[in-house]
């Protein structure tokens, strides 16, 4: 008697290492951007904006590392294992313009929004630092529970907003 031969494994591609793939969502996103914003990787965050530089050292440090580690002290177990981009914009008009300019966005929310299939959240800083929480929640959320269902997933975004 024959053996039917095994079918090939899908060998799925070996993921890159988090910092390479922030460094290169980080070259993506600095071809599509203006000279004088700033740019800042730090995995597993690619972070951009038009914001002055006290803002968006301010906006970087209490709107997206602190509350980051507060979530994993209380929350969240597993770290991102891929890029986050956040980009911060300093006026509604401007937040209006690239949120269509990089992904066709016309019909976005006042205050900022989180893209789940490109992990980027797109925030109008004018607007305050709560709806970057919201949105952060949403983004930290996904890797420990990927199949969370909207309604706690909006829950939990309030609750840190």
């Amino acid at each position: 008697m024959r053996a039917e031969p095994r079918p090939t494994p899908r060998v799925r591609p070996k993921a890159l290492p988090l910092a390479e793939a922030c460094r290169r969502r980080a070259a993506w996103l600095k071809r599509r951007i203006p000279k004088h914003w700033r740019l800042k990787v730090e995995p597993p965050f690619v972070v951009a904006g038009n914001l002055t530089k006290a803002g968006f050292e301010r906006q970087l440090e209490y709107g997206i590392r602190r509350p980051t580690e507060a979530m994993y002290r209380s929350l969240f177990n597993r770290r991102p294992d891929r890029p986050i981009t956040v980009i911060l914009m300093g006026s509604l008009r401007s937040y209006k313009r690239w949120a269509y300019r990089l992904f066709g966005d016309t019909d976005v929310a006042h205050f900022g929004y989180y893209k789940p299939a490109q992990q980027t959240m797109i925030m109008n800083a004018s607007s305050g630092i709560g709806t970057l929480w919201h949105e952060l929640t949403h983004a930290l959320a996904s890797f420990d529970f990927p199949q969370i269902p909207d309604w706690f997933n909006e829950g939990l975004g309030s609750l840190h907003e």
